[in-house]
């Protein structure tokens, strides 16, 4: 395999050269430009100190409630529903 695998490269390059669409792809994706699938990454749970934490979030709801004068006993917009 070691022997023909330049000989079988130079046929592809050729061919992707040529426009053959099949080639050109397996072309890109032997160089690495053209990837399978998508790596996702989820984090499960925030940290507290997360500034996108449901506890941060609902302390930035009641400074702006406060800001707006707005009565600190209104439940209606709590992120634990």
């Amino acid at each position: 395999m070691g022997d023909s695998l330049p000989l079988v490269l130079d046929t592809l390059t050729k061919k992707a050269i040529a426009g053959n669409n099949k080639s050109i792809e397996l072309y890109l994706k032997t160089l690495g430009l053209i990837r399978e699938g998508f790596d996702i990454m989820a984090r499960s749970k925030a940290e507290d100190d997360d500034p996108r934490s449901n506890a941060n979030i609902e302390a930035e709801i009641e400074e702006l409630r406060r800001q707006l004068g707005l009565a600190d006993d209104d439940d209606e917009f709590s992120l634990d529903n």
